[in-house]
């Protein structure tokens, strides 16, 4: 299941996070473990890198240590959309539809819809002119 809400951070970090509901006393003693499918752009060359990951910080770190071998020739990379999910499952199907053709064109429109997003938030704040 897709626990979502639009999320911007001051950072320039723009995505999906998990929108939290009640849980009882049991489940707050359990840490909550959640997928992330995540979109890269190579500020090297502007492609986009999709994948899956529990652990989106490590993963992007990895990433631009240059320790991924899809990725270790387009370093630096910068996140630019991410989605959480509940399970591995959800994400693994998640990533292929991003790499199918249909989803690589929906990828692009979340992509430039987050980025209007963004450019319309620091804009109301003065940020941008």
């Amino acid at each position: 299941m897709l626990l979502v809400c639009v999320a911007s951070y001051g950072n320039g970090v723009h995505g999906v996070v998990p929108k939290l509901r009640d849980r009882s006393d049991e489940e707050d003693q359990r840490a909550i473990l959640m997928f992330y499918v995540y979109i890269l752009e190579s500020l090297k060359d502007g492609k986009l890198y999709t994948g899956y990951t529990s652990n989106l910080k490590r993963r992007l770190e990895r990433h631009n240590m240059g320790l991924v071998r899809s990725t270790q020739n387009r370093k630096p990379l910068k996140l630019v959309y991410y989605e959480a999910f509940s399970s591995r499952s959800e994400a693994m199907i998640r990533e292929k539809y991003f790499k199918s053709p249909q989803g690589g064109r929906e990828k692009i429109k979340l992509i430039a819809n987050f980025s209007q997003e963004k450019l319309k938030y620091f804009s109301e704040r003065g940020a941008v002119r």
